[in-house]
Parts: C-alpha cells; structure tokens; sequence
C-alpha cells in the first residue's frame, strides 16, 4: 500500500515540476550541460535536497506559529528588521520575475521570428502583453487565469515529456553520468550559472513563503505530514527535470561546443528525437514555463513586502495584490531595460536575472536562522539537534554559492552599463 501511495504522487508532482519549473531552470540547467558536461550533475540534487528540508521546516513553523513569519519578526527584532526581510524577498521575487519576462520574450521571437522573417515585435512587446494579462487577472477573471494556467502547465509538460523521450535516443555516457553524482567543481566554473541554478531550485523565498500557505489553508499539525510527502514529491520531480535538461545538454551539446545564447540553441537538445520540429516544441513550453509561474511567483513577493511593511499576511488582501502588480511592473520594466543592452544575449540576461537574487539571499539566510533557530515567542517548539543542523548546513551552502558567485554577477553587471 506504501508503493501504491507514492505512486500516486507522481501525478502531482509532475504537475509541481511543471508549474515551478521556469526558463531560468531550463537555462542554467542546458548552460551547466553544455560547457560542463556531467560534471556538475550532482549539484540540483543537493540543492533540491536542500530546499525539501527548508519547505518542511517553513511548513512546520507555519502550521504551529500563532501569527505570520515577518509578523513575528517585527515583534521580536523590531518593525525595521521586517522591513528590510520584506524588501529582500520582494527583491529575489523581482529579479526571478525578470527571468520570467525575458524568457516569454526570447521564447516567441524565436517561434515566430522565422515565420515572421526578423524579430516579431519590440523588446518591449511580449513582456508589456503578458505583464497586462498577469496584472488584470490579478484584480479580476480569476476562474480565466486558472483555466490558463492549467492549459501552460499541459504545454510545460509536453515539453518535460519530450525531454525524458528524447534523453533515450540522445544516448549519454553513462559513465559519465555516475562521475558527474559525485561533488567536484570544474576549475573553469561560471559561478554565476551554478548560482542561477541554485537560486532556481533552492529558492529561499519560496520556502518562506510556505509559512503563509498552510495559514492560509487552515492546516493544522494532522495536515503535516501529508503536507510535506507532497511537496518533497514535487521538488524531487523538479531536480529529476533539472538533471534530465542537464544530462540531454551533455550528450547532445557539449561534444558540439556550443555556446548557449538562445531559446533556438537550447532547443538543440531535442533535435535527436524531433528534428527541425525541436524549435517549436521547446519554445512553445519555454514560453509556457515563463507565463505559468507569472502570477503566483510576483504574489510571494507582494505578500511578503505587504507583510514586512505591516500591511497585511493575508494573500488575497488588497495590500498584498498592491504589493504583487508592483513586482509585476518592476520586473517588466528591469527587463525591458536589460533587453537593449547589446553586450549580454538572451541566456545571459536570463542568468543575470536568476543569480543575481543570490545578492539578497544573506538577508534572507539571516531571517531563516533567527526564526528556525530561535522562535521564541511565536508558539513554535523549537528544533532538535538534527533539525538545527540541516538548517546550519542549507543556510551555509546559501552563503557559500553566494560569496563565490557574487564577482561574476557584478563583472555582468558591468557588461550592462560599462562602454
């Protein structure tokens, strides 16, 4: 009976995986594959590891705390320690946003620029288009977005099926593969991929953000254990996708060299199973992993700004959507921005988005420690020895990737607004 329950998760966590995984996922996962091979295979399985601990332990703090994390944090170390959590998480969200925008761009101007002959629409097109939809289904026609989201999640998954056929045909090295489970780090490392991915698949936000959700669907301790085979079914299914685009990205592009700069190029991946169809399969998905994670992923951002700043912890305030349609026009507006810069090509722009939330995540790592080390005061019990270690251990990778990758997100940086 215990095989046939944990079968019955895979449907919904498939689903997970579809929804969460974005083009920042994909990107870094086919950029580490194509410059590395397998070698750095091993890391989106640690980092998943990781994040399935931090979820259980947000879900743990939430379902026993008698009010919200940042509430909490306001009343123990003061309203301006909760602000600046509040910024942060709005912050790592927008710059995730970002991610989102240019990947929905780079996916349809690839997809139709060859129909069209050249670039469909402005830089600025696609991301003020799906901006507008996102911000109205915000404030209204929830029933339409659902209906929407389901239908990108059915093309997300479309996509991830191609990808698991196609690994058969693409043949990998085997060999390699095992060699690339075993932690090393290349010496040619571009920290600022590995911390995309990183950020991706440990999202420190989205963790916290769990807090927030089992308050808001009235979990009680009886929902936690079920709460948590869910959600580490889910995050296992995204590392299982991760290391699939990863490993097809080595058999197929590393032994051609190619350097990864477009939603054309990523799409090489699938050329073994699908051929000239490859392009339109991955876009169409690419696009639809971008869009399906819009909405939900700009209201973690506004409810935790909402709640930092004192407005309000409940999801479907108005302050918290406030907040949301912000990091929704925030976000278009730094993409729109990074698009005309010459100097960095689509993966770049998409990289530099997802690493660059390495750069608020000390803060973050700060939050998580002070709340899961020490809730005092929040009615929560606090953690054995082992629990305090895991968080000791994920919150030390965190600032490890951090500092490692910090000089490379800033020499991008200067690409942008250096001559």
């Amino acid at each position: 009976m215990k095989v046939l329950r944990a079968l019955t998760r895979v449907g919904p966590a498939f689903v997970i995986a579809a929804v969460v995984l974005g083009p920042g996922s994909l990107t870094m996962a086919t950029k580490l594959g194509a410059e590395y091979g397998y070698a750095m295979l091993w890391l989106p399985l640690l980092v998943a590891a990781l994040m399935a601990v931090f979820v259980a332990l947000f879900m743990r703090f939430g379902i026993s705390a008698d009010k919200s994390l940042l509430r909490h944090c306001a009343d123990t170390w003061g309203r301006w320690f909760a602000v600046l959590c509040g910024v942060s998480m709005f912050y790592i969200v927008t710059a995730f946003q970002v991610g989102n925008n240019t990947g929905v761009a780079t996916a349809m101007d690839s997809l139709l620029a060859p129909v069209l002959g050249g670039r469909s629409v402005p830089p600025w097109g696609w991301p003020v288009v799906f901006n507008v939809l996102a911000v109205t289904f915000l404030f209204a026609f929830k029933r339409i977005y659902t209906i929407l989201e389901r239908m990108m999640t059915a093309l997300v998954a479309v996509m991830l099926i191609a990808f698991f056929a196609n690994l058969w045909v693409a043949g990998p090295d085997l060999a390699g593969v095992a060699r690339g489970l075993v932690p090393s780090i290349p010496p040619d490392l571009d920290w600022a991929v590995a911390a995309g991915l990183v950020a991706t698949t440990f999202s420190i936000a989205g963790a916290i953000f769990q807090t927030y959700l089992v308050r808001a669907r009235g979990w009680k301790p009886a929902d936690y254990r079920k709460g948590v085979a869910d959600a580490a079914s889910g995050i296992g299914m995204l590392a299982l996708v991760s290391m699939v685009v990863l490993v097809t990205s080595a058999a197929v592009l590393h032994p051609r060299g190619v350097d990864v700069g477009t939603a054309a190029d990523m799409a090489g991946q699938l050329q073994a199973l699908f051929g000239a169809d490859a392009r339109i399969i991955f876009c169409v998905g690419f696009a639809a992993a971008a869009f399906s994670s819009f909405l939900v992923n700009a209201m973690i951002g506004g409810t935790l700004l909402a709640d930092g700043l004192g407005l309000s912890d409940d999801l479907n305030s108005r302050p918290a959507k406030v907040c949301s349609a912000a990091c929704l026009l925030v976000a278009m507006g730094l993409a729109i921005l990074i698009a005309h810069v010459p100097a960095l090509d689509d993966a770049d722009r998409i990289t530099l988005a997802q690493a660059g939330t390495m750069l608020a995540v000390p803060l973050a790592v700060v939050a998580s420690l002070l709340v899961l080390l020490h809730p005092r005061g929040a009615g929560v019990r606090p953690l054995g020895p082992v629990g305090k270690l895991l968080v000791l251990i994920g919150c030390g990778v965190l600032l490890a990737v951090t500092v490692r990758s910090v000089p490379s997100i800033l020499a991008r940086l200067g690409a942008m607004f250096g001559p």
